[in-house]
């Protein structure tokens, strides 16, 4: 129920009352957040986690389980930075940078998750 009645209601909701003038302004900056930043942190954690297993520092599992491992968290929701951002009135350019960022990675994994 949460990713067929709730994701997609909130992501209407953050695309609905996305400053779009802004967003288009800063779009080849989020663009290379969401998808060459997430996809360097997924391999970067999911490596490191299959090394640490091969060394015996954490349990050990097979690259594919720690690259989706890493998949999962690089693609984590920064809702509370987003908060703090508000809350100190944050410069727009860095507020867009990031909140565009957790929206293109929501629907990234939305859509991946589903198939």
């Amino acid at each position: 129920i949460f990713f067929y009645v709730l994701l997609p209601t909130i992501m209407f909701d953050a695309g609905y009352s996305l400053d779009t003038r802004s967003f288009i302004r800063n779009v080849g900056s989020v663009c290379m957040y969401a998808f060459i930043g997430t996809t360097i942190s997924c391999f970067t954690i999911g490596l490191m986690m299959w090394a640490f297993g091969i060394w015996g520092w954490c349990f050990k599992m097979p690259l594919l389980a720690n690259l989706t491992f890493g998949a999962l968290i690089s693609a984590t929701d920064p809702v509370t930075v987003l908060a703090v951002f508000q809350r100190l009135n944050a410069q727009p350019d860095l507020y867009m940078n990031v909140f565009g960022e957790s929206v293109l990675n929501d629907a990234v994994r939305d859509r991946t998750k589903r198939d």
